[in-house]
């Protein structure tokens, strides 16, 4: 009977095995989009593009993890609603001042990297890493953000949206004016975009104009214990995925 009666809470409407299905479904039917589109896209791009593209989305992906220095894990345990939507703001500004260190040093590096030098298609691309940190680690916040709300199928959901807006642009773009490696990186771009576009609508959460900075310091501080033990180990494990990719 205790088995019986686990299982039915398990498999309930919002038991936790039905919320693994709605999430492992919808992941799996993004990831099929995505491995649908890949011959087409082989034959569509030159194999060095996909190589400048899969070096720039690592080392986003890279970044975007510590952008908001692990806050957004903070969000789901406030019992105040105040006090996560003052994280999520919280990450969002750090989020932005990521970027921001990122646009200015990736247009340095881009200054100083040679014509000459074996990794001179990358210098292109360099400044375009901001936009990718901020989008990636505002995904990041929101995808906390909708745990908090028990959106769960909204969450799934928003990666068919990434997954479907990324092939979309990277297949029509392409046919409509050739193969360019801008187009895998702004098809990326658009689909990070359209995944914190949908996560916005449907949890419905406001991003305040006004901000109160003392409350933005005090949960700041309350939860410091995310950057401090959390940032510096999520970084390493990103540079560790990213430094294969560079090397080849």
């Amino acid at each position: 009977r205790t088995i019986e009666r686990w299982w039915r809470r398990a498999t309930h409407k919002s038991g936790f095995l039905a919320i693994v299905l709605v999430l492992f479904s919808w992941v799996v039917v993004g990831q099929g989009i995505t491995m649908a589109v890949v011959p087409i896209l082989t034959r569509l791009y030159h194999p060095e593009q996909f190589g400048v593209y899969s070096l720039f989305t690592s080392a986003a992906s890279m970044l975007g993890v510590v952008a908001a220095l692990r806050y957004e894990y903070a969000i789901v345990l406030p019992e105040d609603e105040s006090a996560a939507r003052s994280l999520v703001n919280l990450g969002l500004g750090l989020a932005a001042i990521a970027a921001a260190l990122t646009w200015i040093l990736g247009s340095i590096v881009a200054g100083l990297i040679g014509m000459t030098t074996e990794i001179s298609e990358l210098r292109p691309w360099l400044s375009w890493l901001a936009a990718a940190v901020f989008l990636s680690s505002a995904y990041s916040i929101f995808m906390y953000w909708s745990l908090r709300q028990k959106a769960f199928t909204s969450l799934a959901i928003s990666r068919v949206v990434i997954a479907r807006a990324m092939a979309s642009v990277q297949l029509i773009a392409a046919l409509v004016f050739g193969p360019y490696t801008a187009l895998l990186i702004a098809a990326m771009l658009v689909g990070q975009a359209a995944g914190v576009l949908f996560l916005l609508w449907k949890t419905g959460c406001r991003i305040s104009r006004t901000v109160n900075r003392r409350e933005i310091r005090a949960i700041a501080k309350r939860y410091s214990s995310f950057p401090k033990y959390s940032a510096l180990g999520s970084l390493l494990d990103g540079l560790s995925s990213l430094m294969p990719v560079a090397m080849l």
